[in-house]
């Protein structure tokens, strides 16, 4: 199975670096497993430790975590993602897409740009945040693609193509009131500028606002590949 990994470590504002990764493991909880014992082999610009520092997890180790619930990961990294160090959020891929790069044209020389699309749902209007909402949540609500292209309009033109690939955009479209054949033949900066303006509008009262939550999206060019790491559980 293949899963999207955040991984967190808070900063001296008390904001967080996210780190997002790829991982291959037998199920969501071996997935928890792994990242909790071996973190530091995913973020290790998030320890101060090398990693030969390090101890090895033990048999006992690796049994104790296992008889854990997804449940009980699932509560620990969302308390602690309003105020521990480290914490991270995993989510099944079911795309596999998402899995390396996709080749948006035939002539690999000419798509030689990485793009990194972030589709973040059940976003919460600006003027209206809910409260409770956590770091972790919002990870919980955010789907990573990546592509390689030739410009980044060559990707909003794919998505919009194949809308119904990317879990999002067709509420992004009913949103912000676009036809997703309109969306693949404008530019990127335009997207943006509409992802804004969505984001900032509500029209309707606190309560209903709030049951109308808003899809956010971001797209960037990326200097290398999201790192696919295999679970060692």
């Amino acid at each position: 199975m293949l899963f999207l990994v955040s991984h967190a470590n808070e900063t001296d504002d008390q904001s967080y670096i996210i780190k997002h990764v790829y991982l291959h493991a037998k199920s969501l909880l071996h997935a928890h497993v792994y990242v909790t014992l071996f973190g530091y082999k995913i973020s290790p610009e998030f320890y101060e430790s090398e990693e030969e520092d390090f101890v090895s997890p033990t048999e006992d180790d690796f049994n104790r975590y296992l008889n854990h619930t997804i449940e009980y990961f699932e509560e620990s990294n969302r308390s602690c993602s309003v105020g521990e160090h480290y914490w991270h959020s995993i989510k099944e891929i079911s795309n596999l897409n998402n899995q390396y790069p996709l080749q948006l044209n035939q002539n690999e020389q000419q798509s030689k740009f990485l793009f990194k699309l972030t589709i973040q749902t059940n976003y919460s209007c600006s003027k209206h945040l809910i409260q409770d909402l956590t770091y972790y949540d919002i990870e919980q609500n955010t789907n990573i693609y990546q592509f390689q292209a030739e410009s980044i309009n060559n990707v909003i033109q794919y998505i919009f193509t194949h809308v119904q690939d990317y879990q999002g955009l067709i509420e992004f479209c009913q949103q912000i009131g676009q036809t997703p054949e309109k969306l693949a033949n404008i530019d990127w900066q335009t997207i943006a500028m509409l992802c804004k303006t969505n984001l900032e509008q509500c029209t309707h009262s606190l309560e209903n606002c709030q049951k109308q939550h808003k899809i956010n999206l971001n797209c960037e060019e990326i200097s290398q590949s999201i790192p696919v790491f295999h679970s060692e559980i």
